[in-house]
Order: structure tokens, then sequence, then C-alpha cells
């Protein structure tokens, strides 16, 4: 518990500052097998929000990891899931598709760099998604040639603004 206080120089941890103890975390689960891994994702052990969230983010895990926290109800989970490339396509589009996520989902349109990710997001119901795809600068511009074709206005301002539009 004491640990928990602690940066890994020993120093006091600060806000905003990762903990010692989601450091050990880090480490810690980059070591164990894949078996173990699994064990966590499934919660055969009651581990902790941060383990779960922290393997949403990890790279190169085996699919079936990515296929059982996909179930999970915490958003942080499922929001690193989103992000993650390593993500199989099928748990990702399904992902996109929470209606828990919204709130997410118009933060990671603002923010995607993944080109799939800015795709699914083009063709989402919700305006504000699409909305935010239009005035995202790594939009590549075959999308955003596709979001001109809307006649929703929202859509169409926030694309006129985004410097990477292709002939403004």
């Amino acid at each position: 518990k004491r640990a928990q206080n602690y940066t890994k120089n020993n120093e006091p941890a600060t806000p905003g500052m990762e903990n010692a103890w989601n450091r050990f975390l880090q480490i810690y689960l980059k070591e164990k097998t894949e078996q173990y891994l699994k064990a966590f994702a499934e919660k055969k052990y009651k581990a902790p929000n941060e383990v779960r969230v922290y393997l949403a983010m990890m790279t190169g895990l085996p699919e079936e990891i990515y296929r059982e926290l996909e179930n999970d109800n915490n958003s942080d989970v499922l929001v690193n899931l989103i992000s993650n490339k390593d993500v199989p396509d099928d748990v990702r589009k399904r992902l996109y598709n929470k209606k828990e996520l919204k709130a997410q989902k118009i933060q990671f349109a603002r923010v995607a760099d993944d080109p799939m990710m800015l795709v699914e997001f083009s063709h989402d119901e919700d305006i504000k998604v699409r909305e935010e795809v239009a005035g995202n600068k790594n939009t590549p511009g075959e999308i955003l040639f596709n979001l001109a074709q809307e006649d929703e206005y929202p859509v169409i301002y926030k694309m006129s603004s985004n410097n990477t539009t292709p002939n403004r």
C-alpha cells in the first residue's frame, strides 16, 4: 500500500504522474505468460481496473485476450481497446457501435490518426462524430471528399476549416 504513493525513484507521486503501483504493474505484466494475462482479462483473478485498462493498451497480446476485454464494463478498458491497433478489426467495429461510448467516440474522432478508425467514424450515425472527423487534421483526403457529399452544415463547416482539406 505504501509503494502506491511513491515513484520508481522513491519520490512522492504527484497528481497526473503514474504512480509506482501502475509502473510496477506495467513491468510485472510484461513478464507474465500468456495464460496469466488471459486469466486477468477473464477476471478469474480479481484484477483491479488498472490492470485491465493496461491490458487493453498492450500490443502484441493474443487475440483472445482482446476479445475477452471487449466484454468489460469499464469504459476506460473499452476506450483503450478502440485505440489499440492490435485489437482485431471485428472487435473494434463492435466497440465503435457501443452507445455507452458516445462521448469517447467524439473525442477519438477529434484526435484519431488510424485511417481505419477514421473511416468507421466517418460513417457514424452521430453527426457530432462525423463533424469531428471532418475537422481532424489526420483525416485522409478520400474520407474528407466523401464527407463533402453530406448536406449537414456542421460537417461541411468543420471540413472547410480543416487545413488539410484538399482544394479548400
